[in-house]
């Protein structure tokens, strides 16, 4: 089998393995029961006149979003912790290679926490939307001035403002798990692997207050859905672009750190 035969393989047993664990359906409910948080938290009733996206809006800017992080963290990033427990991690070395299969774990991490993020936002949205309008008139002129992205909101589409702003901050928590797992590789902690990201994100959201970084890689500007100087469309891509190689840095190291550990077991 040729390299990129040994990974897809792998990738495929991954994303199955994630399609039939638990934690992924927990994590999901967690993320949407975050947002219900975000509504407690904000005090407003069902009678304000506010619309399901406003909650959204809301949490991108709050605390919230350290929680979210949490779920998808302990969900993701310490998958590796019992792959290596089990003896699961060698079994596939020897049969695929030592960057296939952290290639495929890598991957995997990134698409399963986009995609428990983003769906997790519109099981919320959802079942808000029984009770609440989707996007209101009153409040489509808050979400207008949201920096690049609220444009879409008086698009033909106003749905288009919540699917890339809900992918720019999925493709940052999904990153942030990809860096849990690369914590993992080194800690066998599960508490210090889910937890540390959230601590790093925490202070460098309050370091970069404190510094001039350009906008475009400004990584807490971005994480916020900010202005990267690109218009809507192109912020977008490259917001999750952005995420991504960021994704795959820590992927290197990441399989780095597992080539070291499989020589020294090996051995």
């Amino acid at each position: 089998m040729t390299g990129i035969s040994k990974y897809c393989r792998c990738l495929g047993i991954e994303l199955s393995r994630a399609l039939v664990t638990p934690r992924t359906y927990i994590a999901l409910i967690l993320v949407a029961l975050t947002y219900f948080l975000s509504v407690i938290v904000s005090g407003i009733g069902f009678n304000s006149g506010a619309d399901s996206v406003y909650f959204f809006y809301r949490a991108r800017f709050s605390h919230i979003r350290l929680l979210q992080m949490l779920c998808i963290t302990f969900a993701f990033s310490v998958i590796f912790i019992d792959d290596w427990k089990h003896k699961y991690t060698l079994s596939c070395v020897i049969r695929s290679g030592t960057f296939a299969y952290a290639a495929a774990r890598v991957t995997s991490c990134f698409i399963c926490s986009w995609v428990v993020s983003f769906s997790g936002l519109h099981l919320f949205l959802g079942l808000m939307s029984l009770k609440l309008p989707f996007i209101s008139e009153l409040y489509s002129q808050v979400y207008a001035q949201d920096g690049p992205y609220g444009a879409l909101v008086h698009s033909a589409a106003p749905y288009l403002y919540v699917f890339v702003t809900a992918g720019i901050v999925s493709a940052m928590l999904a990153f942030w798990a990809v860096v849990g797992l690369l914590i993992s590789a080194f800690c066998s902690n599960v508490f210090v692997a889910a937890g540390l990201p959230v601590l790093i994100f925490y202070y460098i959201t309050d370091f970069t207050a404190y510094i001039p970084v350009p906008k475009a890689i400004n990584i807490t500007n971005i994480s916020y859905c900010g202005d990267v100087g690109m218009g809507a469309w192109g912020g977008f891509i490259y917001s999750v672009l952005f995420f991504a190689l960021l994704s795959a840095l820590a992927g290197f190291l990441f399989y780095k750190r597992v080539k070291a550990r499989v020589a020294g077991e090996i051995r």
